[in-house]
């Protein structure tokens, strides 16, 4: 499973606002990755991921990095993952 590096900074943005989790670009693509092999696989499985980075590198440059900018409501990713986090918390 694949997850385009916009994707996956998208993802992570979305988590670090949603859940207030610090996760980093590889962290979004292994969620992107969960979602799409349980569509794939059917939704009464269950799929397990790892958040295995953290943005840390990138907090020195929050001012300037498209990682930390706000506003991503009307993105594809929202369009293409309806994402309810509660769901995936147990």
């Amino acid at each position: 499973v694949q997850a385009s590096d916009g994707d996956s900074i998208l993802m992570a943005q979305k988590i670090a606002r949603q859940l207030g989790l610090a996760v980093g670009i590889s962290s979004g693509a292994n969620l992107i990755g969960a979602i799409r092999l349980q569509e794939k696989m059917g939704m009464d499985k269950t799929v397990v991921t790892v958040f295995c980075d953290s943005n840390k590198k990138y907090a020195l440059y929050r001012c300037e990095s498209a990682f930390f900018e706000d506003g991503c409501s009307s993105c594809e990713l929202d369009k293409e993952f309806k994402i309810e986090f509660n769901q995936f918390l147990v």
